[in-house]
């Protein structure tokens, strides 16, 4: 397992370092055209490796592990990291687990791939950004007589447990407003949505009472 994920990591890296990778995934054509301090392919790799330290603290680390030569401030890192485009995350995860399946060597249950559906609330950055795409929530306390705005999102996971893999991922509204039309979609709505991902070989937890959910190659554990 060890030897396949170093030669998966060695695939990304050398995708993340294409001109037309990077083309594909900025967010205007003028971005990174010019030479500097945090390329495409530098920024890329800081967010993958992002640890549970301070951003500077991680950019002081690059400088500190001789990958450059150069100090870079938080606010460089906030300016350059603008310029990505999300989709560049969304294909490596696809291409990790195309070449994690691609040659049938991965651990499976009575020869089934055996995965599972978690979801979950998480609370987003309150801005008009975060806004235009999640619907904030107001949040009350009548002991205290204080409320507050939050702003949270639903994600939804398809999960391969034996391989510590996860096959897709959702990220939706969780609450309607009347001043837009954002979609909303419940736990039960997005798993149906992960099953396009599944095939016939698969075992997926049946977890919930939907017919469509328990219609695919699904057993009880």
């Amino acid at each position: 397992m060890l030897k396949k994920t170093a030669e998966i990591s060695a695939v990304l890296s050398d995708l993340i370092k294409s001109v037309e990778f990077k083309i594909k995934h900025r967010n205007k054509e003028t971005f990174f055209t010019r030479t500097v301090k945090l390329t495409f392919s530098i920024m890329m790799n800081l967010m993958i490796k992002k640890s549970s330290k301070s951003i500077q603290n991680s950019l002081n680390d690059m400088k500190l592990s001789g990958n450059v030569n150069y100090t870079v401030t938080n606010s460089a890192y906030t300016q350059a990291r603008a310029k990505l485009n999300y989709t560049a995350f969304e294909e490596l995860a696809d291409k990790t687990v195309e070449l994690f399946y691609t040659d049938g060597e991965y651990n499976r249950f009575k020869g089934f791939r055996l995965l599972a559906v978690d979801g979950s609330i998480t609370v987003l950055p309150n801005n008009d950004d975060i806004k235009k795409d999640f619907n904030p929530t107001l949040v009350t306390n009548n002991i205290d007589n204080f409320s507050k705005e939050i702003v949270q999102a639903r994600v939804s996971v398809l999960y391969d447990v034996l391989n510590n893999i996860a096959l897709h991922s959702i990220i939706t509204n969780t609450c309607k407003s009347k001043d837009n039309d954002l979609i909303v979609k419940d736990e039960r709505t997005l798993a149906i949505e992960h099953l396009k991902y599944c095939t016939k070989d698969d075992l997926v937890n049946d977890i919930l009472p939907d017919p469509r959910v328990r219609g695919i190659s699904s057993l009880q554990i």
